[in-house]
């Protein structure tokens, strides 16, 4: 059975290229018996892949370089060290700064880890790229940087933007107007455009309720978790409290 046969009928360009490119390395895999993986995946896209394999019955597994890291791998065959880990010793840096640097040198999404700033910067990279890494990322705006290498990251202590506000329900058009300072009719269109997920999932449908827990994502706007809904006393209205990862 050829495993890319139906692979033209997903409709989003991206996951076609990131399910191409990850079969191409299940057939690495089965050919010469070497491990191999995937580039970095955000959790949106590992569910897509995850859903993909299962599908097709191909035995594979994940890895991050932490709890708290967001991007995974997947591999065939057994674990090798497909991830490194880099710090940089300067607390002046800026995360918008050390991703433009990154695609300066040539990187891209797919080959760009988690960017972490604490006490300087940590980054997770793909062994691969270390070479080009190495070699070439040596400034990141006026400063000179020297990368190290280290074992594994330590705790990331996560900051957040905390919000709340008061609805007449927990209708996703509704928090979506909020949260982007639109009217409902182009929150509306934040929908019909797929630039709306929930836990990771593309959700079209204006009356989908948010619950406790849930991960909102709108493009070019954030990614929230929703931390409390409450029901108010007063008739026809509830409160929701969000977080923003920074």
């Amino acid at each position: 059975m050829n495993i890319k046969t139906d692979i033209h009928k997903i409709k989003n360009k991206q996951d076609r290229l990131s399910l191409s490119h990850l079969l191409d390395q299940y057939e690495i895999h089965k050919k010469t018996g070497r491990s191999t993986s995937s580039k970095f995946l955000n959790e949106k896209e590992l569910i897509f892949l995850e859903n993909y394999l299962h599908h097709l019955g191909i035995p594979y597994q994940t890895k991050k370089a932490s709890p708290d890291c967001e991007k995974s791998i997947i591999y065939f065959g057994e674990y090798e060290d497909f991830i490194s880990i880099f710090y940089i010793r300067n607390k002046h840096l800026r995360h918008k700064d050390v991703v433009g640097s990154l695609f300066a040198v040539g990187y891209n999404h797919a080959m760009m880890g988690d960017i972490f700033l604490q006490n300087g910067v940590y980054l997770t990279n793909l062994k691969k790229y270390d070479p080009l890494l190495e070699s070439s990322f040596t400034k990141i705006g006026k400063y000179e940087i020297e990368l190290e290498k280290i074992e594994c990251l330590p705790e990331i202590k996560r900051e957040f933007d905390e919000f709340k506000f008061q609805l007449t329900s927990f209708r996703l058009d509704l928090i979506v107007s909020r949260l982007a300072h639109v009217s409902r009719a182009e929150a509306l269109g934040y929908l019909r455009k797929n630039n709306v997920y929930v836990n990771f999932v593309q959700i079209e449908k204006p009356e989908f309720r948010l619950q406790k827990g849930d991960i909102l994502s709108i493009e070019k706007v954030g990614k929230f978790k929703v931390k409390e809904t409450t029901r108010l006393a007063k008739k026809g209205k509830v409160q929701i409290e969000l977080e923003k990862y920074q």
